[in-house]
């Protein structure tokens, strides 16, 4: 690996230290839950079956509720990226981030843009 790449790690690793590993995990779980809440409340089901879901990522899948694909286009406009589904799942997942630096104050204000950009396309 690159000299750059060995600073990253270090420093990365620090952060996780300075954090500590049982609260980064809590942290991550938090989010998870809040995501998963927030979507099923919009009347989409989550991917995976479950116990088999992720705390660092949720795939989110339309099932009923409003059609995300046009909030998912506008939100990366605004520089928050939130990445759809690939393949044969082009168009009807998406997958929220909730890992790494992410905080819920970070989730928080995607899920409040997100909710504002499907108010916006359902009129």
């Amino acid at each position: 690996p690159s000299t750059a790449h060995l600073y990253a790690l270090v420093r990365q690793l620090e952060r996780i230290e300075t954090e500590g590993l049982a609260n980064r995990h809590a942290r991550h779980r938090a989010m998870a839950t809040r995501t998963r809440e927030w979507a099923t409340g919009h009347g989409w089901k989550l991917f995976p079956a479950e116990g088999f879901a992720s705390d660092t990522v949720s795939c989110i899948a339309r099932a009923e509720g409003p059609d995300f694909n046009d909030a998912l286009a506008r939100l990366a406009e605004e520089g928050l990226l939130v990445s759809g589904g690939y393949g044969k799942l082009k168009g009807e997942t998406f997958r929220i981030g909730h890992m790494g630096e992410h905080t819920m104050d970070d989730l928080e204000h995607l899920l409040a843009r997100f909710d504002a950009l499907l108010q916006e396309s359902a009129r």
